[in-house]
């Protein structure tokens, strides 16, 4: 009877090692990442916190690009500096992206209008890479007050 206690027992260490040696993922595989403004930078213009995924670093900087001005225009966007107030959605209705298509894909295209809203900051990309993708994490200036003029001029916000 002892002899069988002790199989188990091995049998159940066994299995607790082997669980515990199983092949490590980087954090960045199952993360999730929110955009967040991380400061002003002067005026209505943020300076905001972003990821883009692509299969070229090329690629990922610009779905940041447009992940940043697309952020800025449909969500409130947490924010780590002053009084912690979010920064609210220029246009409060996701929907309106797919309801105004005819404005937004042209908007958001390759050469689109959104990167006049962009400047460049200093800091450094954050890269990331799989078998698939790369992920970067970088900071952009987004020209919210111009940006909202613009969607103003265009009968997008009342």
């Amino acid at each position: 009877m002892s002899k069988r206690i002790i199989i188990a027992f091995s049998v159940l260490l066994s299995l607790v090692i082997c669980i515990g040696c199983r092949t490590y993922h980087s954090p960045m595989a199952y993360s999730h990442f929110e955009t967040r403004a991380v400061s002003e930078a002067g005026g209505t213009d943020y300076v905001i916190r972003v990821e883009g995924r692509g299969t070229t670093k090329a690629m990922a900087i610009k779905n940041a690009e447009i992940n940043a001005v697309r952020d800025v225009i449909f969500k409130d966007i947490h924010t780590t500096f002053g009084n912690h107030r979010p920064l609210m959605a220029l246009i409060n209705d996701p929907s309106v992206e797919i309801k105004e298509s005819s404005f937004f894909e042209p908007f958001f295209a390759s050469n689109g209008k959104y990167s006049e809203f962009l400047a460049t900051t200093k800091s450094s990309a954050e890269l990331y890479t799989n078998d698939k993708e790369i992920t970067v994490i970088m900071s952009i200036i987004v020209k919210r007050g111009y940006l909202k003029h613009y969607l103003e001029e265009n009968h997008l916000i009342k």
